[in-house]
């Protein structure tokens, strides 16, 4: 699925920039547009590659797997969920 969404959206860039070259007339908008578009996954780039370390306490609650209920009842793994989870609180992650 991801990769049908991924060509999906890959197919609008062309189009996006055909209409936008027709509407303005000349290159300068659609490339402002890209340019524009180019920075926002720059900084999200830089912001997701940043050296952070998660602490336990952001992971683990009371009973050392409640963060992860929506996660288990998802993918339906709840045995496997709590027992990682629960691996994960014991050695601090």
């Amino acid at each position: 699925m991801a990769q049908s969404v991924r060509y999906g959206l890959a197919a609008v860039g062309p189009v996006m920039s055909g209409g936008l070259r027709d509407l303005s007339g000349d290159w300068m908008l659609p490339l402002l547009v890209t340019a524009g578009i180019m920075t926002v996954l720059a900084v999200t780039g830089v912001l997701a590659g940043r050296d952070r370390v998660i602490s336990g306490s952001a992971w683990c609650c009371s009973d050392g797997f409640r963060s992860f209920a929506l996660w288990r009842l998802i993918h339906g793994l709840r045995p496997l969920a709590s027992n990682l989870v629960r691996g994960l609180c014991q050695v601090g992650i």
